[in-house]
């Protein structure tokens, strides 16, 4: 009898695979009772598990195929990122759970069955923890300087500004986009159209109620090349040449344009041009005289004399006066009824805040100005010309009430390496070029044609704007696996009254602007940025590189940490580097300990809020000769619960071969005894 009870005592248990509950069973409940319960068998039976297991296999196989081919934000984009695999993990969650709820109530040999249920739904609600709301961003710090804001290399956002002129009032708004990994119209591994006569509407409420921007046409890699486009507000543009036939064949095409300020469309730009820089400066012509004067009153060849030259225009005529001997005695020309006397030569001209009038602060040339007086027949003036600033010569002719088409400039013999481009209301297009201490060319140039520049240089002039606005030329390319992307996307912003300009936006260039209904509309595709509850200075770095290569061997920087307070705004020292602005807040940086962050010993930071971030060295560049150290921030609340679950999970397998075995032979030993005795 003790034999019988104990075989009973051991098949009394449940099996592994529960079978179905009766049909008989299953009659005596409601209808509505019966669904559900046939529902809750299903979300806890062994064939959803394998189902969605085939499947989670499926998905992991086509990101693991997207990322190689692709790259990572690809397969979380088509794969890991997407809702349906957010959907698979939750049925995966239920099926555990419906799977150890419905063996309920437990017997005590299932108790490393249910802590091993318990294990995988922490890891699966960790993941899931994870993947809404943590932080994977870098945060970019050059020696010397506080940074607190990092940048998330995953997420994209195009920002809008809006300006009034006339009141000063501002606004702004960033939207969240998302665009996919291809290019819209392309095709996924070669075969499967994506995203052909797609585009999406972005609404901006909060620039303008009704105003809209509508996304025409995502490129997901590109190449660029910065142009100008006609357009009726805009400012004046030439696109040229740089080349050097003694030297090969180097040539490099670039644009330049003038700006708008007080005293006109001006501009000084240094431009590099295959790592030549090159000085030039461009602004908009008053009139054709003006053109004229800058053309025929300019120094051929070498400019004269130890003071410099003068170049006067007046009733048509033009000279080119000697300062030497304007110093000696005046010029006249009785033809004309003009005399130049030479009032003052300043070589650093300094305005004089209390008079407003300049005068000659010092012998260094600095800021070369000459004073002269003009008598033109009954009329006698006064004006200045500034050496550094020939795009001056109209807007001071017209404050100093000299006559239409007079216009003085001043040429130093010292004069600097630099081109100067005259735009026209027609198009024309004026050009002088200076080197070594001489004017080489002052020509009205005509397109495509080469004028001798600085140096061994040539240029040639290959487009002219009267009014431009800026713009980019883009070209496709494929997506490098594995590597950084350029994408672009075109847009048109549209207002409810009608009005509309379409821009092209690329992610790594700064801002677009336009004008439109008189406001300033500015346009940016940009990677999102955010502040961290922290900012970090770098002091120091160390970059030993591999025996006999320039490689770097590993990275350490030597930083200082700084918490941030809120000030009163009236407190705001500006030039203190540990204080700053952001929108109407003061901030203040208080140190909080000095750290060293290197390869396997980053730095932890715990706001005041709880979260702990994690800063990981990812290496040290050079911008400009600055060096910049470049950290990975890490946030991720469901860590602590992905590592308890897997303990638990540890535990649970262990418990279920210790007790699963325990309670199996116990049994069996007793019956072998009693049947002995």
């Amino acid at each position: 009898m003790a034999s019988t009870d104990s075989v009973s005592a051991a098949e009394s248990r449940a099996p592994v695979l529960r079978p179905p509950t009766p049909r008989e069973q299953l009659e005596s409940l409601h209808p509505i009772e019966r669904g559900l319960y046939r529902i809750f068998e299903f979300a806890s039976s062994l064939k959803l598990a394998i189902t969605l297991m085939v499947w989670l296999m499926i998905e992991c196989a086509i990101g693991t195929r997207i990322e190689s081919t692709i790259n990572a934000a690809g397969a979380k984009y088509f794969v890991y990122g997407n809702p349906r695999f957010y959907i698979l993990l939750a049925l995966l969650a239920l099926n555990v759970l419906s799977a150890a709820l419905i063996r309920f109530p437990w017997k005590r040999y299932q108790t490393g069955f249910v802590i091993t249920h318990v294990g995988l739904l922490t890891i699966l609600a960790g993941s899931m923890i994870t993947s809404i709301s943590h932080v994977d961003a870098l945060l970019n710090v050059s020696q010397g300087e506080v940074a607190d804001t990092m940048i998330h290399p995953d997420q994209d956002i195009v920002r809008v500004g809006w300006e009034d002129p006339g009141t000063g009032k501002q606004k702004d708004q960033a939207v969240a986009v998302q665009f996919g990994p291809l290019t819209w119209g392309s095709k996924i591994l070669g075969f499967f159209p994506w995203g052909k006569g797609h585009e999406e509407v972005l609404a901006l409420d909060e620039i303008e109620r009704g105003a809209k921007l509508r996304v025409k046409k995502f490129i997901a890699h590109c190449d660029w090349n910065d142009t100008y486009v006609p357009d009726k507000v805009g400012v004046p543009a030439v696109s040229f040449t740089l080349s050097a036939p003694s030297i090969g064949n180097f040539e490099q095409t670039a644009w330049v344009a003038a700006r708008p300020t007080e005293v006109g469309f001006i501009g000084d730009e240094q431009v590099s041009v295959g790592g030549v820089p090159v000085r030039v400066r461009t602004w908009r012509a008053g009139s054709q005289a003006e053109l004229d004067h800058f053309v025929s009153a300019a120094p051929k060849g070498e400019i004269a004399g130890t003071l410099g030259q003068i170049g006067l225009s007046h009733a048509g005529k033009h000279f080119l006066l000697t300062l030497d001997d304007l110093k000696a005695k005046p010029f006249e020309d009785p033809s004309i009824g003009l005399r130049v006397e030479l009032i003052e030569q300043m070589p650093h001209a300094q305005l004089d805040p209390e008079k407003k009038t300049w005068r000659n602060a010092g012998p260094d040339p600095e800021y070369p100005a000459v004073r002269l007086k003009l008598s033109m027949g009954d009329l006698q003036r006064e004006t200045i010309a500034f050496a550094n600033n020939p795009e001056f010569a109209r807007p001071l002719a017209v404050r100093g009430g000299l006559p239409d088409g007079t216009f003085v400039t001043y040429f130093r013999p010292d004069h600097p390496s630099e081109v100067q481009f005259l735009v026209t209301a027609g198009d024309q297009l004026g050009y002088r070029a200076f080197s070594s201490q001489a004017c080489v060319a002052s020509v009205v140039a005509e397109l495509n044609k080469a004028y001798p520049s600085f140096g061994m240089f040539e240029l040639i002039p290959r487009a002219v704007l009267a009014s431009g606005r800026p713009d980019v030329e883009i070209t496709p390319k494929p997506v490098p696996p594995g590597e950084q992307t350029f994408p672009a996307i075109e847009v048109e912003f549209s207002l409810p009254s009608g009005t509309k300009t379409v821009a092209r936006l690329v992610r790594q260039l700064p801002e677009t602007r336009r004008v439109l209904d008189g406001k300033i509309v500015s346009l940016r595709f940009k990677l999102k940025e955010e502040e961290l509850p922290f900012a970090v200075r770098l002091d120091d770095f160390n970059e030993p590189k591999q025996p006999g290569t320039m490689n770097a061997a590993r990275y350490e920087s030597f930083v200082t940490v700084f918490k941030k307070k809120d000030i009163p705004s009236e407190s705001l020292k500006p030039n203190d580097p540990l204080q700053t602005k952001r929108g109407s807040k003061a901030i203040a940086f208080e140190e909080t300990r000095k750290a060293e962050i290197k390869m396997n010993h980053p730095l932890f930071f715990k706001g005041e809020t709880g979260h702990e971030y994690t800063l990981y060295q990812s290496g040290i560049t050079r911008q400009q000769g600055i060096p910049v150290s470049t950290y990975t921030v890490a946030y991720d609340p469901g860590l602590i619960m992905k590592y308890a679950g897997a303990i638990i999970l540890c535990v649970g397998i262990f418990l279920m071969f210790y007790m699963g075995g325990y309670f199996r032979t116990k049994p069996m030993r007793a019956a072998d005894a009693a049947s002995r005795g």
